[in-house]
């Protein structure tokens, strides 16, 4: 017998409250000899003993209320100790089913409780006698079995025990108990049957336990769970997620992200770190408080020190599960754009030039400081002897034309892949830029021009329609078009016929487009239907004009392309679109300990699919495509897993219905004597019992 609230035991004092009245009110008289009252005295005598005992019988009733009410708050409850063995020896078939979700790494002590399951099983198995057949099963399997399970002895449960390992995902309850009772129905054991499962009852894997969801079920094969978080608090932290600007990172350029950590436990964590690495290098670390129950948003400031993808983790300082204090992005880090600006209009003084307002939109870092982007200025005539590959986009800004020789070179720079940006002006002529540009052997043009539209004075076009569906201007989506509000525009050359494909980002009141994108060969065309700098229009003095072509310059180059955070979670099926080209061959997934899987690209009629589940530790996983780019992944944990709070036992019993489920308390330090602790609780016998006395109280206290 024990108490779960020891301390209200204090209230058992009260039970001398009834003696101390009894004997306070106890009325003292002064005998006074009278004669004539003897005899009525020898009846009175009787009366005062039969009043006397009823009197006892009162403060017995009274002290026992007392003493019932104080042990019924402090909750009493009977323990005994149970062997596990027991459910053994009444069984011949079992089912033995070790969890081994990410939350079994919690430590405790020296040991985690995968461990400490281990250790229970083990000796669980020594005990038995022989006669029985058994399998032995884990709730997330490191490889799936080929053939359909059997029952077999003792030594090939054990072992099957020593290589269960630790994973990093959800505990699969439905998916293990359908393997268990599929199997016993198969060997035909369910008359002396059981399946015994030493968990921890998260509740991220329990609350997917649902029977009725189940095929085969028998209610005649008891379940027995040992509950290894029995009397554990369990606290835990951890980082649930991270967010990297959408912007391209340049390399040694101020850049930002965004980590969100959460605190799992009843008390508050303080000083927490929480720290940035980079491949191998700690770039920034931060102190932060947590209250329980809390998630925090801890913004991240750093310089990425390399080009290229990166492998990113965001870490935590260690606590009791080590499993999720740390989480695994790729960084794709931008080395400079390098930019060729052809400025058709150059003047001697630099602000009055054509590309002044462009070039430090794309620079703003200013000379000599190191940027996202950066341009080179050059007159059209400079253009025949630069080597095009060497630039990630090449921008013709008010060009009045251009030689043969260059629109050669601009045409093949396109098909290979690069990215080209027209600026118009007072010195384009259509009828020559139609003829060169457009209808010629190099066309780069993928619209024809018509005549140049003039405002009328005090009535300026304005832009009225922008497709924030398209990468390069998405970022004026909802309140960033108001960017747009004050742009003013005074003359612009309208378009007309189209070679290609030609999509429209934005558009004049007239439904005239001003900015335009298209495709030719690999590369990709933009065309500014006004000019680059203040003489068509007002837009370089507005706080549109920076972000606008920044974007416009990185989408040509694509660097746009998906800047977002590829992080899945651990042991989830993944479908990667891959080119079509690579049906019959394999893609390699790479883990981050080395070992290199083979996977199969499939045939899906139009597209080609590459299917991978990664198995492996946390990390950054790459999948190679034949003829594609390689595809970097952060794999981690669930983060719903870090939460180790256990599954209300109350409601998993409603949810089992008829099937007979019995929890045994295995708290830390009891595992080498097998033994749970099965509690009943005895408090509402208690306050039923309180009921009686308290009713034969009233009853004693006013009988006549």
């Amino acid at each position: 017998m024990g108490f779960m609230n020891p301390w209200m035991l204090a209230a058992m004092g009260a039970v001398a409250l009834p003696v101390l009245i009894h004997l306070i009110s106890k009325r003292r008289l002064h005998r006074i000899p009278f004669a004539p009252m003897r005899y009525l005295l020898l009846a009175h005598n009787r009366l005062v003993r039969r009043n006397r005992l009823r009197q006892w019988l009162l403060l017995a009733l009274r002290m026992a209320a007392v003493a019932l009410l104080a042990l019924f708050v402090a909750h009493p409850v009977f323990s005994r100790s149970r062997d596990i063995l027991e459910i053994a020896r009444q069984s011949e078939a079992l089912v033995l089913i070790l969890d081994n979700s990410l939350s079994m790494g919690y430590l405790e002590g020296n040991m985690t409780r995968l461990d400490r399951g281990r250790k229970i099983l083990e000796a669980f198995l020594q005990g038995l006698a022989g006669g029985h057949r058994m399998v032995l099963l884990a709730t997330n399997p490191a490889t799936k079995s080929e053939g359909p399970l059997t029952l077999g002895d003792r030594a090939q449960a054990l072992a099957v025990l020593k290589g269960i390992t630790f994973s990093y995902g959800t505990a699969d309850i439905p998916g293990v108990f359908q393997q268990a009772y599929q199997l016993l129905a198969r060997e035909k054991a369910q008359g002396k049957s059981a399946i015994v499962v030493v968990t921890d009852l998260g509740r991220n894997g329990w609350d997917q336990f649902n029977p009725g969801a189940l095929r085969g079920i028998n209610l005649d094969i008891p379940v027995t769970l040992v509950d290894l978080a029995a009397g554990a608090s369990s606290a835990n932290r951890s980082v649930q997620s991270v967010e990297v600007a959408r912007d391209p990172m340049g390399q040694g350029t101020p850049s930002q992200l965004k980590a969100v950590v959460a605190n799992f436990s009843t008390q508050a964590q303080k000083a927490v770190p929480v720290s940035l690495w980079v491949g191998s290098a700690k770039l920034a670390e931060q102190l932060v408080d947590l209250e329980p129950g809390e998630r925090r948003a801890v913004n991240i400031s750093f310089l990425p020190p390399a080009a290229g993808l990166q492998e990113g983790r965001i870490e935590l300082g260690p606590d009791d599960l080590s499993g999720d204090d740390r989480l695994f992005f790729p960084l794709n880090v931008s080395a400079e754009v390098k930019v060729l600006v052809v400025d058709g209009d150059p003047r001697p003084s630099l602000s009055a030039s054509e590309t002044y307002y462009l070039t430090n939109a794309l620079h703003p870092e200013g000379v000599g400081e190191r940027g996202l982007i950066g341009p080179r200025v050059v007159t059209p005539k400079e253009i025949e002897g630069i080597s095009l590959k060497d630039y990630g986009a090449v921008i013709l800004a008010n060009v009045e034309s251009i030689s043969p020789e260059a629109r050669s070179s601009l045409f093949r720079y396109l098909w290979d892949g690069g990215g080209l940006i027209f600026f118009l002006g007072d010195k384009v002529e259509p009828q020559r830029y139609n003829r060169d540009l457009f209808e010629g052997a190099t066309p780069l043009l993928p619209v024809s021009l018509a005549e140049i539209k003039t405002a009328v004075e005090k009535s300026p076009f304005r832009i009225t329609r922008i497709d924030v569906g398209s990468p390069i201007v998405e970022i004026f989506r909802g309140p960033g078009q108001e960017a747009f509000r004050n742009a003013r525009f005074s003359r612009y050359f309208r378009v007309e016929s189209r070679r290609t494909p030609v999509h429209s980002l934005l558009e004049m009141e007239s439904g005239d487009p001003l900015l335009l994108e298209a495709s030719v060969g690999r590369g990709k065309v933009l065309l500014f239907t006004s000019s680059a700098d203040l003489d068509w229009n007002n837009l370089p003095a507005t706080s549109a004009y920076l972000p606008l072509f920044q974007q416009a310059v990185l989408s040509v180059t694509g660097r746009l392309a998906d800047q977002g955070v590829q992080t899945i979670s651990w042991g989830t099926k993944q479908e990667v679109v891959v080119p079509v080209s690579g049906v019959g061959k394999e893609a390699r997934l790479r883990e981050p300990g080395g070992r290199s899987i083979a996977v199969p690209i499939e045939n899906r009629g139009d597209k080609a699919v590459v299917v991978f589940q990664p198995q492996g530790p946390p990390g950054i996983y790459r999948l190679e495509v034949p003829g594609s780019q390689e595809i970097w992944y952060g794999v981690n944990p669930p983060a719903a897993e870090s939460d180790l709070t256990p599954v209300d036992l109350a409601q998993l019993k409603q949810k089992a219905g008829g099937i007979p489920l019995d929890r045994i308390a295995a708290p830390a330090g009891k595992e080498e004597s097998l033994l749970g602790t099965r509690e009943t609780d005895f408090s509402p016998w208690f306050l039923l019992v309180l009921g009686g006395v308290l009713a034969a109280e009233a009853f004693v206290a006013h009988r006549n």
